[in-house]
């Protein structure tokens, strides 16, 4: 096959770039299935021609033809040599689905971008009208990202001004240069199908209320690790959670159907997972600490922690199916989160986790060499009666917090599932249960306890219910009409949720991991700067990627240690001052004097040493007086052209640094290195 791909590189490059489709190619073959094959790739690279060019030294050409998502054939591309490769997707029309340009070991890109978005953004809409010639118009941008290295522009496709869920279009541009790096969409077939009108719809309350006919929404208890340097906290906060939007309500008939997402990268926000409690299903957590030989003999005499042989007896008590089994080593650990001390006991097939003072059993496994003999697993009843009886010997506090039992068997093994989940307040918890696995002769093989006793949940008051919370969750996660394409090109408009996440338990109000007001997703801008004597720094800043988590810039205002960092974030240097593993305590919303500014600029550039030897810099020219400590820091800012004085050439040290002023000193360390 490599002779007719040679053959065939060399005869697409007479193709005639302005075919309207594929182009037919005359490459003899030695076999119809040679024919064919031959025929698609020749056609593909004069289709993706179209569109692209490829670097004339990529010279080693591969190709692969596979059924799509949507049962059509795609045919991907790639031209490669050393230094990276070319590689586009087509459908069976020659319409672009995807085109990728990677660089191996891509050069380090210093100082600030050359085009601004405006310049990007144009190129990026002339791409999309390359690939979908006037339906184009069809797309909305919908997201945007700045960065140093790329632009990249995310489109949604509308039909009657109803989102196409899965309608998806991105196009990344080079900021430097104003060329396309990369490209992922759809078939021009999404903009030539039947889309049916809204008239007649059954409306977005009775769509909610459908898609929660068989329960009202209920609130869970969200459990939110932070993690320090030197700690671990977790704490609890009741919230609505919505997660699974693959469904959705027909908008006509009000029954449930699945929303397809096929090509679709920005249908929703991926919700943020909150940690797993300090222990999984084998022990204890990331926190644990091992200890020396000498240091569990001191625990042993001041801890008064039971023995490995204690540790045995106990779970030989609990768990029948461990009686012949010999626990042959021990380890004594600390959870730094929980501060407790815990025993590990293991044989070859088996392993269990104790609290070393209580003698309560967090976890216990054992690995059986026996064969499935696939039989049936033990019912649900008798799997209840069997857990439930261990659970008040085994977890008895545990015990009187727990909801109804889940049950699972699994019909490929003979084993089933049981699990327990917690209940506070009258509300589930997540990730809080006690598991368990049981073999087809009625024996607990595995065991684990995910409650945290250290969690606080708080009570909890003015709870949405029913039609309020289903109104709510509406409003928070965009619960609207849109139309959702199939794997046979059907049509459904339908209802569904257009992101997912947390709400709060009392009002409609859009949560983070944290339990925290999620702050207003408008996109960050910069339109106070224009006319501002700082809009030309701020603008080629923002263009880079540099930006505040704010809907404005707010130029005048004093920049915080905290929005220094984010400013400034999108750059491997960050202020010393307010790095966390120097100072977990630091306060963030400390305003930055200029000062601390020189200071930071003298660290951008290595050249911190310097700090301790004011004697060795010249008196630097300004009309007031730099404090002594400050002087190498204020030199060196000023002999860079990051920063200089006001009209009557003062420094102002103390003074606090506006947001303008910040930018102004990135924008000339930036454009130093040009």
């Amino acid at each position: 096959m490599k002779k007719y791909i040679a053959m065939l590189a060399a005869a697409v490059i007479a193709l005639s770039s302005g075919l309207g489709t594929y182009a037919q190619s005359s490459v003899k073959t030695d076999t119809a299935a040679s024919v064919s094959s031959d025929k698609a790739l020749a056609d593909a690279i004069a289709a993706a021609k179209q569109y692209i060019t490829v670097p004339e030294e990529r010279k080693q050409v591969d190709y692969n033809i596979r059924q799509g998502e949507y049962g059509g054939m795609v045919t991907s591309v790639s031209w490669s040599n050393n230094d990276g490769s070319t590689d586009v997707a087509l459908d069976k029309d020659g319409c672009l689905l995807s085109y990728h340009e990677y660089d191996n070991g891509k050069v380090d890109k210093k100082g600030l971008a050359k085009l601004g978005s405006d310049s990007t953004k144009k190129a990026a809409d002339t791409f999309m009208k390359r690939v979908y010639a006037e339906g184009a118009t069809s797309f909305k941008l919908e997201d945007s990202g700045m960065s140093r290295y790329t632009h990249r522009y995310s489109y949604r496709l509308y039909i009657n001004d109803i989102p196409v869920t899965n309608g998806s279009a991105s196009v990344s541009v080079d900021p430097d240069t104003g060329k396309i790096m990369s490209f992922d969409g759809i078939g021009k077939e999404f903009l030539s199908l039947k889309y049916p009108s809204a008239e007649g719809t059954v409306g977005i309350n009775a769509a909610m209320k459908a898609l929660y006919s068989d329960s009202a929404p209920e609130p869970r208890y969200i459990i939110s690790t932070d993690y320090t340097e030197k700690k671990i906290t977790k704490s609890a906060f009741l919230a609505f959670i919505v997660s699974d939007i693959s469904k959705g309500i027909n908008a006509f008939s009000g029954k449930e159907t699945v929303v397809n997402n096929y090509f679709n990268e920005v249908n929703a926000k991926k919700m943020a997972e909150e940690t797993s409690a300090a222990f999984d299903a084998d022990g204890a957590g990331s926190g644990a600490r091992n200890y020396t030989a000498e240091e569990l003999a001191a625990i042993d005499d001041a801890a008064d922690v039971i023995s490995a042989e204690r540790a045995q007896e106990i779970i030989k008590g609990y768990f029948p199916i461990a009686k012949n089994i010999d626990f042959k080593s021990s380890s004594i650990t600390k959870d730094t989160y929980t501060e407790e001390y815990f025993i590990r006991i293991t044989a070859d097939n088996a392993s269990a986790l104790l609290n070393a003072k209580t003698g309560a059993v967090k976890s216990f496994g054992i690995y059986s060499e026996k064969p499935d003999t696939k039989s049936m697993p033990v019912s649900e009843s008798k799997a209840k009666e069997i857990t439930s009886e261990l659970l008040n010997k085994i977890a008895p506090a545990e015990s009187k917090k727990v909801d109804t039992a889940v049950y699972t068997g699994d019909k490929y093994s003979s084993y089933s599932y049981i699990s327990y989940p917690r209940i506070e307040n009258g509300y589930l918890c997540n990730n809080q249960q006690i598991n368990f696995t049981i073999n087809e002769d009625g024996e607990i093989t595995n065991f684990n306890n995910n409650f945290d006793n250290k969690i606080v949940f708080p009570k909890p008051s003015g709870v949405l219910t029913d039609d309020k919370a289903i109104e709510a969750l509406a409003k928070v996660f965009n619960f609207d009409l849109a139309y959702s394409v199939g794997q046979d090109y059907g049509v459904t408009l339908l209802y569904h949720f257009d992101k997912s996440g947390y709400m709060d338990s009392s009002s409609a109000v859009q949560l983070d991991y944290s339990g925290k007001p999620v702050k207003d997703t408008e996109v960050a801008g910069i339109s106070d700067v224009y006319g501002h004597w700082s809009e030309k720094y701020v603008t080629a800043l923002y263009n880079n990627g540099c930006k505040l988590n704010d809907t404005l810039f707010r130029p005048d205002q004093p920049i915080t240690a905290d929005e220094l960092k984010t400013f400034y974030g999108g750059y491997k240097y960050m202020p010393y001052y307010i790095d966390s593993s120097e100072d977990t305590e630091n306060d963030g919303s400390k305003e930055v004097t200029r000062y601390e500014l020189a200071q930071y600029i003298m660290s951008y550039y290595g050249l911190d040493k310097l700090k301790d030897h004011p004697a060795l810099f010249a008196p630097v020219g300004y009309s007031d007086v730099i404090k002594e400590e400050y002087v190498p820091a204020v030199a060196i800012a000023t002999e860079l052209g990051a920063m200089n004085g006001d009209n009557t050439n003062s420094f102002n040290g103390d003074k606090p640094v506006t947001r303008a002023e910040a930018a102004v000193a990135l924008y000339n360390m930036l454009t130093a290195e040009q």
